[in-house]
C-alpha cells in the first residue's frame, strides 16, 4: 500500500530554512520525476504535486463517487472492499468492520462531497482523505491524497492547524482556517506557544478530573465509613455501662431469700469486696 510516510508528509509544512525537509522534497521529486532533463527542485508547490502523482488521486469532471471508490479499493486492499449491485447504481463499503452504501454522484456536485466526507469517516479511525488547496484560479480536478490519521494530527499538534490548513484541507466538512501567515512556526520540533498552552492547560485538566474521580471512587467512601466507625463507637460508650467484675451479677441472687435489712448491708459489703460498681 502506497502513502506518504510521516518524513514525506511532514516535509510539505517544514519551514523554508529546514535543510532536512529541503532535501527530503528534492531527493523524492528527483527520484519521480518522469521527465528527463528536467532539474529537480525542492519547492513546496512542486512535492505537493509530486506526492499527489505517485500517492494520490486526480479527479477530473467527468468522474464521481465509484472513481473515489475504486480508487481506495486499490490502495487499501483486503481492507477496504466493494460490492456494486446489479445494477452498477450502488455500491456496498466495508472497512473496518463497517459498511456503507453510497450512490453514484458526479464531480462538482454537493452529494459527491458528501459521499467523500461518508468515506473518509468510515476510515478516520486510521485514515484520512485530504485535497490540496488551490490558491487562486479555477480548476476542474480534485487533487485527492490519503494519509494515515496520527500523521494529520501529528502535523497539526507540531505546526499548527493554521498552516496545515494552508496547505491541505480534510474532505469531512470543517470549516477552513485561515493562515494567520506565510510562514511555519520558527522551530519545526514544537507546538505554537497557543498550542502549547492549550495542551498544557488540557493534560492539566485531565489530571484535575482523574485526581476528582480517584477521589469521589476511594478516598471519600473510605472517609465516611472511617467517620460513621467514630461516631458509633462514641455512641455506643456514651450509652453502655461500664463493664462489671466477675461475679457482681450473683450478687442479688446470694442474698434473695434474707430478709432486706439484712441482705441489704451484706450486699454492699460483697459489692465492695467484688469492686462493682454502683447501681
Amino acid at each position: 500500500m502506497q502513502i506518504p510516510t510521516w518524513e514525506q508528509f511532514s516535509a510539505v509544512f517544514a519551514a523554508p530554512g529546514d535543510e532536512q525537509a529541503r532535501a527530503v522534497r528534492e531527493a523524492f521529486i528527483q527520484q519521480h520525476n518522469e521527465r528527463e532533463g528536467d532539474e529537480a527542485t525542492s519547492s513546496v508547490e512542486d512535492y505537493v504535486n509530486a506526492l499527489i502523482t505517485l500517492y494520490g488521486y486526480f479527479l477530473d469532471h467527468k468522474e464521481g463517487t465509484f472513481s473515489v471508490v475504486e480508487w481506495l479499493d486499490d490502495k487499501l486492499g483486503d481492507a477496504f472492499t466493494i460490492d456494486f449491485d446489479d445494477d452498477g447504481e450502488a455500491v456496498e463499503v466495508r472497512f473496518g468492520g463497517r459498511k456503507i452504501v453510497l450512490s453514484h454522484h458526479s464531480m462538482g456536485t454537493d452529494e459527491l462531497e458528501q459521499d467523500v466526507a461518508q468515506l473518509e469517516r468510515l476510515m478516520e479511525e486510521r485514515y484520512y482523505i485530504i485535497y490540496q488547496c488551490i490558491g487562486e484560479g479555477f480548476s476542474d480536478t480534485l487533487e485527492l491524497l490519503l494519509v494515515p490519521s496520527d500523521h494529520w494530527r501529528r502535523a497539526e499538534m507540531i505546526y499548527g492547524q493554521a498552516w496545515v490548513a494552508a496547505h491541505f484541507m480534510r474532505c469531512v466538512g470543517e470549516e477552513p482556517f485561515a493562515p494567520q501567515s506565510d510562514a511555519p512556526p520558527a522551530s519545526t520540533g514544537q507546538a505554537p506557544v497557543a498550542n502549547r498552552r492549550s495542551s498544557e492547560e488540557s493534560e492539566w485538566d485531565t489530571f484535575y478530573h482523574f485526581k476528582a474521580k480517584i477521589f469521589l471512587w476511594f478516598v471519600l467512601p473510605v472517609l465516611v465509613a472511617f467517620a460513621l466507625y467514630v461516631a458509633w463507637g462514641v455512641l455506643k460508650s456514651d450509652t453502655l455501662p461500664p463493664p462489671q467484675p466477675e461475679g457482681c451479677e450473683n450478687v442479688d441472687r446470694t442474698f434473695r431469700n434474707l430478709p432486706a435489712e439484712q441482705a441489704e448491708p451484706l450486699k454492699e459489703h460483697m459489692r465492695r469486696q467484688l469492686g462493682c460498681n454502683s447501681e
